[in-house]
């Protein structure tokens, strides 16, 4: 075993007093460069899928209208399509080992639009129209190292409009909020510190519902939607 050497061995008195704390003051500044150090690499190990985040997405949305009208004996198929554009936000746990786990909403505008003969003679047409889309919906990941591919699911509501034209069969849009599921699937990429980009693509089933016109008509809706995606987390 060494022999423990005494600081400052030539200093005396008020020197040596000041040798010891120079000392101690030199280990405390080095614990504390090596404490700066630790923490700023595990705030630089942070994982970018981790907190808060909101971003803005634009893409297409192509529906499918499969419409019924009793009075006609009348049946078609719709393809309503437009842009969609609108927000999303969302709350994201990183559990470590790569698994993620989180909750988001979105909302887009949407102007889906598509006419079709209503069966009803003299050429009268059938409007069907989406004009507004949102969903609350969990979200699956798994952290492949500055990219993460993703699942994701949960409730849909969208807000659709028909029409007869000329006004044979009404001249007003019948407005329906509908309530559906959604499902999909995604990749997000880390672009910055806490800016990522995304590609997502969803499938919506809004169901079948009733519009009440002088010739009362039914829609099972679906639709398609894919959008590029831009957010940053607080």
């Amino acid at each position: 075993m060494p022999e423990k050497t005494e600081p400052c061995p030539f200093a005396v008195d008020d020197e040596k007093e000041k040798c010891v704390m120079k000392g101690v003051l030199t280990r405390a500044f080095a614990f504390a460069a090596v404490l700066a150090a630790s923490v700023s690499g595990a705030v630089a190990q942070e994982s970018p899928w981790d907190g808060f985040y909101a971003g803005l997405q634009l893409g297409a949305v192509i529906g499918r209208g499969d419409v019924s009208i009793p009075a006609y004996s009348s049946s078609f198929v719709t393809h309503p399509t437009s842009f969609a554009g609108g927000l999303y936000a969302g709350y994201g746990f990183d559990f470590g080992s790569g698994f993620y786990a989180g909750l988001e909403a979105d909302v887009n505008a949407v102007t889906a639009h598509k006419k079709h003969l209503s069966g009803g003679g003299a050429g009268e047409v059938y409007h069907f129209k989406q004009n507004f889309d949102s969903s609350v919906r969990a979200r699956f990941g798994m952290d492949m190292g500055g990219y993460m591919p993703y699942l994701t699911g949960g409730l849909a509501i969208g807000r659709m409009q028909a029409r007869y034209e000329p006004t044979t069969g009404g001249t007003n849009w019948k407005n329906d909020t509908r309530v559906g599921w959604t499902v999909g699937a995604g990749v997000e990429m880390q672009i910055f510190e806490r800016t990522s980009a995304r590609i997502q693509y969803r499938y919506t089933d809004y169901g079948k519902a009733s519009y009440s016109h002088t010739r009362s008509s039914k829609v099972d809706y679906t639709s398609h939607i894919i959008q590029l995606g831009l957010s940053y987390k607080f």
